[in-house]
C-alpha cells in the first residue's frame, strides 16, 4: 500500500463566501442564455485557462475543484450553443487530470483497471467500416474521461472539508440551470406538456433532469456532512427539495430516479454511521418528505395533472426498442462488435434512427466481447466499493458517486462529463469524519524530578 501524502489543515470557506458563490449562478445563467457565443465561451476557456494555473500549484486540491466545477456547467455552455466543439469538457477534464496524473507522479500508484477499461474499448475501431472521427470521439470520449478520472482520483484522499468544497462546485452551475428552467415554467402559457422543454429551460430534458439531479444529491450530501453552521445547512435542505421538484417539472423520470437511487445509497450506509448521522440523516429524510408530499399537489396543478400521469407511466419512450437493436447487433457481432457508433443500422430494424442510450448494450453492440470484459470491469469495481472496509460515511459517498454514474448510463449512455468524472472520483480516500491535519510533535520526554 503506498503512503499517502500528508495534507495541511484545512478550513471551511465562510458561510458568506457560500452562499455568494451559489448566488452568483443565477445572473451567470442568465448571461449565459442570453450571449452564449461571447460569455459562455470566454467563460468556458477563463475556467479551462485557470485549471492549467493549478496544475502549477503543488498539491492538485484546486485543480479538483475546477475539474468538478467544469462538469457541472457542460450543459450551460453546450446547451445555450457557446461556441465550443460538443465534448469540449469531456475533452478538457482528460487533458487537466491526464496532466495531473504526470505532473504529480502518481501514475505508478494509480489504478490501472481504469487504462485496461478504456483499452478494451479500442478494437473495434480498426472494423469500422470506414474511419469515423466524429463517431469515435462522440462515444469513447466519455470512457476515456471515465478512466483517466479513475486512475487519478485512485491516488487522491479527500477531506471532509475538501468534499463539501467540492459539493458546492457542483450545486452552484446547477442552481443557475434550475433557476432558468423555473424562469420558463413561470413565463410559460397553458400547462407543461409530458414532452416539451419549458421545464429544463429549453434544453433536452433527459441530460437536463439528469444535471439537476445531481444537484440534489450533491445537496443532500452537504447537508449531511456541514455540522456546524445551521443556517448553510437550511439552505441546502431547501435546495434539495427545489431541485427535486425541479428535476421532477422537466417531465423525464431519469434523473429524479437517479437522484432518489443514488440517494438511498447513501442512506443504506448513513443508517450504520457511530457519528450522530443516522439522526441526522432522517431528520432530512423526513422534512425533504413531507415537503414534497405537501408541495407534490401544488406543482402537479401547475402541469395540470399531466407531472402524476408522467410519473404513472412505465413507458419507456423507446429505449427497450433501442436495447433490442443492440443485442441484436452483437448477435451479428459478436466478438469486435460494429465499431464505435456504427449500431444506429441495428436500431433501424427495431426502432428508428437514433444513438446509443444505455451505454451497457452500446458497449456490447459495438464493442462486442472486448466490451463485454469492459463491463465486467464496471462490475467488478462497483462490488469493491461496496465491499470495501471504510467508515460508514466514507461508504455512503461513494455509494452515492457510483450509483448516480451507473444509473446515468442505463439511459444516458455517456453523454454527460459529470457521470463519467464522479465515477472516477468516488475510487478516492475518503476521510469524512476527522480532519487530515499536520503531524502532532511527540510530547517532550519526562525528566524525573530530583530527590530531595
Amino acid at each position: 500500500m503506498w503512503p499517502m501524502p500528508m495534507q495541511p489543515t484545512r478550513v471551511d470557506w465562510p458561510s458568506s463566501v457560500v452562499l455568494l458563490f451559489l448566488a452568483s449562478h443565477v445572473p451567470l445563467a442568465l448571461v449565459i442564455r442570453a450571449a452564449p457565443t461571447v460569455v459562455g465561451t470566454l467563460h468556458a476557456l477563463a475556467v479551462l485557462a485557470f485549471g492549467f494555473l493549478c496544475l502549477q500549484r503543488r498539491r492538485p486540491d484546486r485543480l479538483i475543484l475546477v475539474v468538478t466545477y467544469m462538469a457541472a456547467m457542460e450543459l450551460l455552455w453546450r446547451g445555450f450553443h457557446a461556441a465550443l466543439p460538443y465534448g469540449y469538457v469531456k475533452f478538457a477534464l482528460i487533458l487537466l487530470l491526464g496532466t495531473a496524473l504526470l505532473r504529480y507522479r502518481v501514475l505508478e500508484r494509480a489504478n490501472k483497471l481504469g487504462l485496461m477499461y478504456f483499452a478494451l474499448l479500442l478494437p473495434s475501431i480498426f472494423v469500422m467500416p470506414s474511419f469515423d472521427r466524429q463517431a469515435i470521439s462522440f462515444n469513447l470520449a466519455g470512457p476515456c474521461l471515465l478512466a483517466v478520472s479513475l486512475m487519478f482520483f485512485s491516488t487522491q484522499r479527500i477531506d471532509v472539508v475538501q468534499l463539501k468544497r467540492i459539493l458546492i462546485m457542483l450545486i452552484g452551475p446547477i442552481i443557475g440551470l434550475a433557476f432558468l428552467a423555473g424562469l420558463g415554467i413561470y413565463q410559460a402559457e397553458g400547462y407543461l406538456t409530458a414532452h416539451g422543454k419549458t421545464g429544463s429551460a429549453g434544453l433536452g430534458p433527459n441530460q437536463a433532469s439528469s444535471i439537476l439531479g445531481l444537484g440534489a444529491i450533491a445537496a443532500f450530501l452537504f447537508t449531511n456532512f456541514e455540522s456546524k453552521r445551521r443556517a448553510l445547512r437550511l439552505t441546502t435542505a431547501l435546495v434539495l427539495i427545489a431541485l427535486l421538484i425541479q428535476t421532477a417539472l422537466t417531465m423525464s423520470r431519469g434523473g429524479f430516479w437517479n437522484a432518489i437511487g443514488a440517494v438511498f445509497a447513501a442512506v443504506f450506509f448513513l443508517a450504520a454511521a457511530k457519528t450522530g448521522r443516522a439522526a441526522k440523516t432522517a431528520q432530512i429524510l423526513v422534512i425533504a418528505g413531507v415537503a414534497l408530499y405537501l408541495l407534490f399537489p401544488v406543482v402537479n396543478s401547475i402541469t395540470g395533472g399531466a407531472l402524476g400521469e408522467r410519473f404513472q407511466d412505465f413507458e419507456t419512450t423507446g429505449r427497450d426498442q433501442i436495447i433490442a437493436g443492440d443485442l441484436l447487433a452483437w448477435q451479428d457481432n459478436p466478438v469486435f462488435g460494429t465499431g464505435p457508433g456504427q449500431a444506429w443500422r441495428y436500431r433501424l430494424f427495431t426502432f428508428r434512427l437514433s444513438i446509443a442510450h444505455t451505454e451497457y448494450t452500446r458497449m456490447l453492440a459495438e464493442h462486442g466481447l472486448f466490451g463485454l470484459g469492459a463491463l465486467l470491469i464496471l462490475l467488478g469495481i462497483s462490488i469493491a466499493r461496496a465491499l470495501k472496509r471504510a467508515p460508514a460515511s466514507s461508504k455512503a459517498v461513494i455509494a452515492s458517486l457510483t450509483t448516480f454514474a451507473l444509473l446515468y448510463m442505463m439511459h444516458a449512455a455517456t453523454r454527460m462529463a459529470a457521470p463519467m468524472l464522479l465515477f472516477g472520483m468516488a475510487a478516492a480516500t475518503f476521510v469524512i469524519d476527522q480532519r487530515v491535519s499536520r503531524p502532532v510533535q511527540p510530547p517532550p520526554p519526562r525528566v524525573p524530578s530530583p530527590r530531595l
